[in-house]
């Protein structure tokens, strides 16, 4: 499988979540940081992926899935974790 392809499989398999170049990076194992970013840059001026910048990082999604921005990202998180909390 190709560094291109790790990427965005990752990115498909995190849906709806978004994800940042160094979440890629540990996530998938690609190097360096410098690759991801010009991997995420490709892909989404294809069209295949979607970015949204926020302040200095960069938080990318694979097309399709809905945007979480980051700040909304940790309150589901938050969310997720009480209803399994309760669950138990």
């Amino acid at each position: 499988m190709t560094n291109r392809e790790e990427v965005l499989g990752f990115l498909n398999r995190i849906t709806p979540k978004m994800a940042t170049n160094a979440e890629i990076v540990s996530h998938t194992g690609v190097k360096p940081h410098q690759q991801v970013f010009q991997i995420t840059r490709s892909l989404m001026k294809e069209g295949r992926i979607k970015g949204h910048r926020s302040g200095t990082e960069w938080y990318f999604l694979a097309e399709g899935g809905q945007t979480v921005k980051p700040e909304q990202r940790r309150t589901k998180e938050a969310r997720r974790q009480t209803r399994e909390q309760v669950a138990l």
